[in-house]
């Protein structure tokens, strides 16, 4: 048997893949940071952002739509910020959380976390609000941070920290090895004849 070397055209589709970015964090404490992530894969070629700011309304049970977009995902991405964030109604655990230990479960996304290093240091509208939340979002910290997955530590000092964040998550994405990521391809386009 002798290999067959692909044609051009099959190359050049392989080498423009698009990888669709779920992009993840708790919402209003960290909106101006979301913006500009998603900013950024927007004016990639390369990168389909999938965030809140797009989910429809829908007759679903939000996790069931969080866990329909999460199928669709190649690569996870973490924002952990000051906040631990809106409990789910079924296990009491941040939707934020959960939606990290979906996307940890599926073989098949790549997951990325920026953790911020010194949470303590965020303005006070960007951390928790009682000894409460601080302990869920310790733990949830701490499991990130331990999960032998790519972490980055941002810091929270910053004066430009959405952009600064939004750099490191672009950076990132275009030194992951995506070989093994499913990706999108263009469809070729038919000529009529």
């Amino acid at each position: 048997m002798f290999a067959v070397e692909p044609d051009v055209k099959t190359k050049e589709r392989n080498e423009h893949k698009l990888y669709t970015v779920f992009v993840s964090s708790t919402y209003k404490d960290m909106k101006d940071i979301r913006k500009a992530v998603l900013t950024k894969l927007n004016s990639s070629r390369n990168y389909i952002p999938i965030g809140m700011e797009d989910f429809t309304a829908s007759d679903s049970n939000q996790l069931n739509y969080i866990s329909d977009r999460l199928k669709d995902t190649d690569i996870y991405v973490l924002i952990l910020g000051g906040k631990y964030g809106t409990l789910t109604p079924e296990d009491h655990m941040s939707y934020t959380q959960k939606e990290y230990e979906m996307a940890m479960q599926d073989p098949n996304i790549m997951v990325l976390s920026f953790v911020c290093k010194n949470p303590e240091d965020l303005p006070a509208k960007r951390r928790w609000q009682n000894d409460e939340e601080h302990k869920h979002l310790e733990e949830f910290r701490q499991k990130v941070l331990s999960s032998g997955k790519l972490v980055k530590l941002w810091e929270a000092n910053d004066d430009d920290c959405a952009e600064h964040i939004a750099f490191e998550v672009y950076r990132s994405l275009i030194l992951e090895d995506k070989d093994d990521l499913r990706g999108w391809i263009r469809g070729v386009s038919a000529h009529s004849c």
